[in-house]
């Protein structure tokens, strides 16, 4: 599978602290750190806000209606304001979450684990899907001396209904469709949250 990482145009919509080389195929953008989740939505270009839009269809026509009537149905389409591009279609229980919002809450976890920083963030596919991976040294593993393996908190959702807002403790440094799958795929707890109004609370 490709990389899969969103491009608008102008960029690609991911950020990786570090080298330039720890982009995923010198691709996005590289910074040395990334202190809020304010600045992890600029530096990875997921400024921007998607609405949720009711559909509607033609009713078949009758002699009161020749050319049949248009009504609501039960799906919405979520649309992205920025371009008005269609990134999936939803039930009417979907609540929308703004990339700015979605992943907010994690500057307090930062705050409270001292060395913890945001690691990488981005959109994929179309743009859909975002994530975001903090960095948290205080849950390094060190099975053997000299066998360090690094730890990540990764955070993701989607726009399109397609996964509910998810969170995984990982050692996979997440930078690309690829990875973010290794990461959410492999062993341990995973903790996700639907798409409802409930969220925010969960």
């Amino acid at each position: 599978m490709a990389h899969n990482i969103y491009n608008d145009g102008t960029k690609d919509c991911m950020f990786v602290v570090g080298k330039r080389e720890d982009a995923w195929h010198m691709l996005g953008q590289r910074c040395d750190s990334a202190v809020t989740w304010e600045q992890a939505v600029t530096l990875a270009g997921l400024d921007w806000t998607v609405s949720k839009q009711q559909n509607y269809c033609r009713q078949l026509p009758t002699p009161d209606a020749p050319q049949g009537k248009v009504v609501p149905t039960d799906s919405y389409t979520i649309v992205r304001s920025s371009d008005n591009a269609q990134l999936g279609t939803v039930g009417p229980d979907f609540t929308v979450k703004q990339n700015s919002e979605c992943f907010r809450f994690v500057d307090t976890l930062l705050e409270a684990n001292g060395g913890a920083h945001y690691d990488s963030a981005g959109a994929l596919g179309n743009g859909s899907k975002i994530w975001c991976a903090v960095r948290v040294p205080k849950a390094d593993i060190n099975p053997v001396p000299g066998d360090s393996h690094e730890s990540y908190l990764v955070f993701a959702t989607a726009h399109d209904g397609s996964m509910a807002h998810t969170v995984k403790l990982t050692t996979v440094r997440v930078v690309c469709q690829n990875t973010l799958n290794s990461a959410l795929s492999g062993e341990g707890a995973i903790f996700r949250v639907k798409h409802t109004q409930a969220a925010d609370v969960r």
